[in-house]
């Protein structure tokens, strides 16, 4: 399963089957907390790194970010774009893998978030994302992380223990 993760195949399949347990259909609403009260970050130019649908990345454009949101999935790309042109926000999504950005075109962001990407990565590759999340900040920039989701949720999805 490991080397599936760094391919897009299979996150376009995680996507096409519905099959993106993480997905809540709907901007995430600790992060929603966190931009309207820009308490963490006021403004500025935000990565998102695994974007999916876009949720996230076009309620904060909505908030007034200059946002970049990058996802391995096309399907899940094409979605994003579809939500940001119906909302009439401006989003620059890219349709990568994340560790492809090209740092010198791709840096200074005053905020990187990531919701759950974190926990989907291959574990070899982990030393890789903190150095590349750290090269996409501009000095003083800030990590925003979301590794494990505590919103309302039906508990009966979860396996038992």
């Amino acid at each position: 399963m490991t080397k599936l993760v760094n391919k897009q195949e299979f996150w376009d399949s995680m996507y096409e089957t519905n099959k993106a347990g993480w997905d809540l259909k709907s901007p995430t609403p600790v992060f929603q907390r966190i931009i309207k009260e820009k308490k963490i970050i006021e403004s500025g130019k935000l990565l998102i790194l695994g974007s999916g649908y876009g949720y996230d990345a076009v309620e904060a454009a909505k908030e007034g970010y200059e946002v970049t949101a990058v996802d391995f999935s096309s399907s899940a790309i094409s979605f994003a774009k579809k939500l940001a042109a119906e909302e009439k926000v401006s989003v620059d999504f890219i349709q990568d893998d994340f560790f492809n950005l090209e740092i010198d075109s791709y840096s200074g962001f005053d905020a990187v978030y990531d919701y759950v990407t974190y926990c989907a990565i291959n574990p070899v590759r982990r030393e890789e994302y903190a150095k590349l999340v750290k090269s996409l900040l501009k000095y003083g920039g800030v990590f925003i992380a979301l590794l494990f989701p505590v919103e309302d949720r039906d508990h009966r999805q979860l396996p038992s223990s």
